[in-house]
């Protein structure tokens, strides 16, 4: 009985295992986990890309699965915005990924457009010129789009009519390998799509945005975790790995000590057995001579 216990006590300690992933060579990347004293999120790659205005609208730092998210609420019309930079107008090779979980319809960000398509992270403002982006829709599935202005081309490489549940968390990659946009969802690719030449790109002093796009479209309602943005492709081992995730130290560390109280627990409790069944057996000899 105290073994099946402290059994079920060691399952309980590493099921609720929370997951890191690190962003090598990234030119911006947000794990959710700091701000500084003004309250901007701050940009763990090191590059200096901190946020200019808070948290966003709406926005708190709160636990999840992966340490802490970002979480909007329904209140606010406005995204998290990082300021323009020159490192973060891309036309060659790159890959920017977010995680998030949807808690409630999305909110209109006030333009003209109805309810519909929420951009989750990227660049470019809402006049169809576009540098990048991750998208959603709930009905209509997910997005990684480029989009020119004035050139009636808008590139991308999406799924049309794909279930997105509420409530559950998703990873999403978007790259551009130099030809081809590729979109994957959990380390799988479900898009690709034929990319325009990169003297197309638009490349403008638009603000990087995590929760929405500047003004138009809608904005994100639950929670967005481990955004980043690479000036290369990933390749596929990297998309699995950003994908998967490692446990967090403090993770490991629960792990650890869990496992080595139950391997402590498992000793005694057959050292224990041993004794018992040494007496036992002396109990019965010495009545046997007795006899």
């Amino acid at each position: 009985m105290k073994q099946t216990i402290l059994f079920a006590f060691f399952i309980i300690c590493v099921s609720p295992v929370l997951y890191a992933v690190s962003f090598p060579n990234a030119l911006a990347a947000y794990d959710m986990e700091s701000v500084n004293i003004s309250n901007n999120l701050i940009d763990v790659s090191g590059n200096g890309n901190t946020s200019y205005n808070g948290l966003g609208g709406g926005g708190s730092l709160v636990s999840s699965n992966y340490g802490k998210a970002l979480r909007f609420d329904a209140s606010s019309r406005t995204p998290l915005a990082i300021a323009d930079t020159p490192s973060l107008r891309l036309s060659q090779a790159f890959t920017i990924e977010a995680r998030i979980l949807i808690e409630g319809a999305c909110v209109n960000n006030g333009g003209s457009r109805n309810i519909d398509w929420v951009r989750v992270v990227g660049k470019g403002n809402d006049a169809e010129n576009r540098n990048y982006g991750i998208w959603y829709n709930e009905n209509e599935g997910w997005l990684f789009q480029i989009d020119p202005i004035g050139t009636n081309i808008n590139t991308f490489a999406s799924v049309a009519q794909v279930p997105i549940a509420r409530n559950q968390w998703y990873h999403l990659l978007g790259l551009y390998d130099g030809s081809n946009l590729k979109m994957y969802v959990n380390g799988i690719r479900v898009g690709t799509d034929t990319a325009i030449s990169p003297s197309q790109f638009p490349l403008d002093s638009s603000p990087l945005t995590i929760g929405g796009s500047p003004s138009e479209h809608s904005k994100h309602v639950g929670l967005i975790d481990d955004v980043a943005i690479f000036g290369y492709a990933l390749n596929e081992s990297q998309i699995q790995y950003q994908a998967t995730g490692v446990p967090e130290p403090a993770s490991l560390f629960m792990m650890l000590s869990a496992f080595l109280l139950f391997l402590a627990s498992k000793i005694n409790f057959n050292r224990t057995s041993r004794d018992y069944n040494s007496k036992l057996c002396a109990f019965f000899s010495h009545g046997h001579d007795k006899n």
